[in-house]
């Protein structure tokens, strides 16, 4: 049941990622339009198109991840004996793991250092602290879903 819930919620975050990623196209071209035709662009454009970055990326990480997706290099691999793959296999998930945690870890000490020192973007001025959360967020849930 909570697998379902968790499955569930990642698709969500996996649509609300390939939403922002047309957002971002959208402001991309029409920054590079409004460029070319009245010679100035869209204000805090690039501010905008890196915050959705974060919401395009980290919201993806848990789908690709319940997909199977994520690139695997097996050319040495698929040589070992079935073995001595299963043991290589259990230490990389045993390092992806322990990366996972301090990914975890730094970001959710980012997210209080941000909102300790209330940063926030140059030119628009939008608090940064949430999307820092989005990424501790999606790095919880890239690490509840590793195989």
């Amino acid at each position: 049941m909570i697998g379902k819930s968790i499955r569930t919620l990642v698709n969500f975050f996996f649509y609300v990622s390939l939403v922002a990623l047309f957002i971002a196209m959208i402001f991309m071209t029409l920054d590079v339009v409004i460029r070319v035709v009245l010679g100035g662009g869209i204000i805090g454009n690039f501010e905008i198109v890196q915050i959705l970055m974060v919401f395009i990326i980290y919201f993806a990480l848990g789908y690709t991840q319940i997909q199977g997706k994520h690139i695997e290099v097996d050319l040495i691999k698929s040589l070992l004996p079935k073995t001595i793959e299963k043991i290589l296999d259990t230490i990389l998930s045993a390092f992806c793991i322990v990366a996972g945690v301090i990914m975890v870890w730094s970001s959710l000490i980012n997210v209080q250092d941000v909102f300790r020192d209330q940063l926030e973007t140059a030119s628009l001025g939008i608090p940064l602290y949430p999307f820092y959360g989005v990424v501790c967020f999606g790095s919880i849930v890239l690490l509840r879903n590793r195989n």
